[in-house]
């Protein structure tokens, strides 16, 4: 029982640990201050630059602490990042059963995908951006860990390249019928990468799950915007956003949903 609750303490503050460096990953992917791909150097504050020391850097911890401000300036520090440090601390948590199982490989590469989900769905909603120096390594990451693992390499390889130029197909097609129509986009190219690693990982089947998923979100969430503020329907949306969404609704409730679905149309 301790050996238990040891383990899953380690993991929990390995979450967030995690998500704390997902904050820094997110704040340099959107800050027009932070060159693309200064992920390793010291952290600042962002509106004093002073140096943050390792102090102030304990996850969720030094929130507390600092009371929600920069300890130089007092300016406010982003709830996100309290929230973030939390959410991967319970993920890790919730990965568990993956190690207990002997799954190392299934739980690192569960950790990356929700790395990847958390960081995107922040960058397109704050900034409407899904950077390539974030998917570009997770789609590689994941084509070919998936092949690792597996049993038989070269077809999984092979499937998991033909998922990801479907995912990639959905949105070209639907962004170039849009484009036809309107005369301008209506999907950024991140989406697309976004749809190509969620295709890897999760498999076609649960792919169009994902993205029909996302679609009726979306929808709800512009008629809800549009309604209380009265913007056009040509907003945008962050897409990306509620493809992360999805993708972990269909991670915990992907079977339960699609049995409810075919009794629904057999019915």
């Amino acid at each position: 029982m301790m050996t238990v609750l040891f383990v899953k303490s380690l993991l929990f503050l390995l979450g967030l640990c995690l998500g704390s460096f997902c904050n820094v990953v997110i704040h340099r992917s959107i800050s027009e201050n932070s060159h693309p791909f200064s992920f390793w150097s010291r952290s600042r504050c962002p509106n004093c630059a002073a140096p943050i020391g390792w102090y102030d850097l304990i996850p969720v911890v030094s929130f507390l602490l600092l009371r929600g401000r920069c300890r130089f300036c007092a300016y406010t520090i982003a709830h996100r990042y309290w929230v973030v440090e939390l959410f991967m601390g319970f993920i890790c948590l919730g990965l568990y059963p993956l190690l207990l199982w002997g799954n190392t490989e299934g739980f690192i590469l569960s950790l990356v995908v929700a790395m990847g989900l958390i960081t995107l769905f922040f960058t397109d909603l704050e900034k409407g951006l899904l950077p390539d120096q974030i998917q570009i390594p997770i789609f590689f990451f994941l084509l070919f860990g998936t092949a690792w693992i597996d049993p038989h390499p070269l077809p999984r390889l092979f499937s998991g390249f033909i998922a990801a130029t479907l995912g990639w197909i959905i949105i070209w097609s639907i962004n170039r019928m849009y484009f036809i129509w309107r005369g301008q986009d209506g999907f950024g190219g991140g989406d697309s990468k976004m749809m190509a690693w969620l295709g890897v990982f999760y498999g076609w089947r649960s792919l169009l799950g994902i993205f029909f998923l996302a679609a009726l979100l979306g929808t709800l969430w512009g008629i809800l915007i549009k309604i209380q503020r009265q913007t056009p329907w040509n907003m945008k949306l962050p897409f990306g956003s509620f493809l992360a969404i999805s993708a972990g609704i269909i991670s915990l409730w992907g079977e339960s949903l699609w049995r409810f679905y075919l009794e629904l149309v057999i019915s």
